[in-house]
């Protein structure tokens, strides 16, 4: 229950303007994510949007695998939560 902190927002930022997001063909792109964090908190929970079925995994990304959890929501939406670190 502790305030998140927005670390990285939508679209054009800074990093990504940096080439944080160049493909190999040398393209930059936005970044297509919300990066937050609870702060300095030593909690390990994440609270999804609401409920549904918990898939989780990793995929490659190119300083190592990407950590992962996908909730299926009822209403056929589906939620990411990524870069997230095991405990």
């Amino acid at each position: 229950n502790e305030p998140i902190q927005i670390n990285q927002g939508y679209g054009w930022t800074p990093y990504a303007k940096g080439g944080g997001y160049r493909d190999k063909n040398g393209v930059d792109h936005p970044h297509f994510g919300i990066d937050m964090s609870n702060g300095p908190s030593t909690s390990s929970q994440v609270k999804a949007i609401k409920d549904g079925k918990l898939y989780r995994g990793s995929i490659g990304c190119y300083d190592g695998p990407l950590i992962y959890a996908k909730i299926k929501h009822n209403d056929g939406l589906d939620s990411l939560y990524l870069h997230m670190i095991p405990r």
